[in-house]
């Protein structure tokens, strides 16, 4: 045809050697019948077994263990060959669905087994049943074995409700350093040994760094940002977040103090609705939440003190159906610090605990003026911020 001519002219015109159409078709001087036959005698062209080979050759499920451990950030953590299997199997029939298949159309292909299809088909229950239960069984009886006396009747007590299954809300109070965030970790090990789901969140993006796992509320529960007592999350009943919310055994939150209560009633609303149990709190499922009330409570803009007040979790219609516990002991005086270093410790945590209790200064109509101790400040410094930023650095 044309195109075909005029590819063989420019081939005679730039090609050196060949002068004729039938010197294009020979090759180590055999005329081969066709153009096509020369090509593929000279390695130019090969068929579709080239791509079916190296198909063979490359093992779709070798970066499923790479990507767990990227997500965990564990180097160690390791996955059961019927997990691999799944996910992978998952990834073929998510890329199916794409083009207009699915795994089903096609008899030969294995299929998912253990978790269901509908499991593994929603990436954010998937995500959360990734994680290795067998090196998590053995971090839970180290974590298990390290509770104080006191920190071991929190753990039971909440363990005892996800064991039974019939919901429970619990507030676990403590001031920094009695082990919250240690108990966060012992109860979530707990729940993924058990190849079953925790979400951690927190108010502040910076304290769910410190949870294993952990997500702001506003973003893991879709918590609107303009908040009234009428609001709702935005969670569609049967969406891909409410069937992760239906398989959650644990709901833990940290620093709670800090967010308005309408955020818990939002939540609260919510999981009612798509969970369909209107008659328990946060439709059934154990929700733990933590923090301190010394420390940041809801900002409430020109607000009064009342206003606060009344804007906090206890304030809540929720906060008759919580159970109070709480966390007496500073674990940080337990650490291996010398004792100079223990004593600085312990003062400055009996300072805060005052502070936050209202024992030191002069209180007139819930405002006082507070001396801070001579050694907690920079003097006679040109740039105050950049020497705390640096003393920061150095401690």
């Amino acid at each position: 045809n044309n195109g075909e001519d005029s590819y063989l002219r420019t081939l005679l015109n730039f090609q050196k050697g060949c002068t004729s159409y039938e010197d294009l078709r020979t090759v180590n001087g055999v005329l081969f019948p066709t153009y096509k036959d020369a090509c593929y005698s000279l390695g130019l062209l090969d068929d579709d077994n080239e791509y079916i080979d190296a198909i063979k050759e490359e093992l779709l499920s070798d970066d499923v263990l790479y990507r767990h451990r990227q997500r965990i950030g564990r180097e160690d953590a390791l996955l059961t060959e019927d997990s691999i299997k799944n996910i992978t199997l998952a990834e073929i029939d998510k890329a199916l669905q794409n083009n207009g298949k699915c795994l089903s159309d096609y008899p030969s292909m294995s299929s998912i087994m253990g978790e269901s299809l509908l499991d593994m088909q929603n990436r954010l229950v998937m995500d959360e049943l990734l994680y290795d239960s067998f090196s998590l069984k053995e971090e839970h009886d180290r974590l298990l074995n390290s509770l104080t006396d006191e920190q071991r009747v929190v753990y039971d007590k909440i363990i005892s409700a996800v064991s039974a299954g019939k919901g429970g809300f619990f507030f676990l109070y403590g001031f920094g350093g009695t082990g919250k965030t240690f108990i966060w970790n012992t109860l979530s090990a707990f729940v993924r040994s058990r190849a079953e789901i925790v979400l951690n969140v927190a108010s502040s993006g910076i304290a769910s760094l410190l949870l294993p796992g952990g997500r702001t509320a506003y973003s893991r529960f879709r918590i609107p940002i303009q908040i009234t007592e009428d609001s709702t999350c935005n969670i569609k009943q049967n969406s891909t977040l409410a069937q992760l919310l239906s398989k959650t055994k644990l709901i833990i939150w940290d620093e709670a103090p800090m967010v308005h209560k309408f955020c818990f009633e939002a939540l609260d609303r919510t999981l009612r609705d798509v969970l369909s149990c209107v008659d328990m709190p946060f439709g059934g499922k154990v929700v733990v939440l933590g923090g301190d009330f010394r420390q940041i409570l809801p900002v409430i803009p020109n607000g009064s003190k009342q206003d606060i007040v009344h804007a906090t979790i206890n304030s809540s219609y929720l906060w008759s159906h919580c159970h109070l516990l709480s966390l007496t002991k500073n674990m940080r005086l337990n650490s291996g610090s010398s004792t100079n270093n223990l004593l600085e410790i312990k003062e400055f945590s009996e300072w805060l605990l005052k502070i936050g209790d209202g024992d030191l200064g002069d209180n007139v109509d819930g405002e006082s003026i507070i001396t801070i101790p001579d050694e907690l400040l920079i003097k006679g410094s040109e740039d105050p911020l950049s020497d705390i930023v640096c003393t920061n650095m150095m401690e």
